[in-house]
């Protein structure tokens, strides 16, 4: 795996990382997730990996996002990705991203899914640079506002999987 450009660092969730976590997940979304899920994705699923996106300081390190995906029998799930809004814009979710796919690949997966708000154009977009399609959708998912959810799904076995990955890593290194 390269290595994260400084100032930036991306290492394991651990449990004590869930104060900036939910800080980061309540601003966010507008239905974050509850600490007690992310607790128990650290504590008791082992088919879950979550992974901090962070900046080091010269006080103190600043956790500006997270994400984190499951592996299931030949499936990797994206499961959450998020970036403060402070953050937002500067590369860094597609570097997060980035990373998990690579992490997911070194897997033996046949294919790779997440879910996404039918509105968020920004969030397909990111997607689909690395090669994700709709492939799906699930009706009234979101119990905020009862919006669908796309399902949206890439085959890491293919070889452009591994030519937009290079991109990808390319294009982050010049922005970063």
């Amino acid at each position: 795996m390269p290595l994260i450009p400084p100032p930036y660092f991306i290492r394991a969730m651990q449990l004590s990382d869930l104060p900036e976590v939910m800080q980061n997940e309540a601003a966010a979304y507008a239905t974050p997730w509850v600490e007690e899920g992310y607790r128990q994705e650290l504590t008791q699923n082992k088919q879950a990996h979550y992974f901090v996106i962070g900046r080091h300081g010269s006080i103190r390190d600043e956790l500006i996002g997270h994400a984190g995906y499951w592996l299931i029998y030949d499936e990797g799930h994206i499961s959450t990705i998020a970036i403060h809004p402070n953050w937002q814009n500067r590369g860094l979710g597609r570097l997060l991203l980035w990373h998990n796919l690579d992490a997911i690949r070194q897997h033996p997966v046949t294919l790779i899914t997440l879910e996404v708000r039918e509105s968020n154009g920004y969030a397909q977009r990111l997607y689909q640079r690395f090669g994700f399609e709709v492939v799906g959708r699930r009706k009234r998912y979101y119990q905020d506002n009862g919006e669908d959810a796309l399902i949206m799904s890439l085959d890491p076995q293919d070889e452009a999987f591994d030519r937009r990955m290079a991109e990808q890593w390319a294009e982050l290194g010049e922005m970063l």
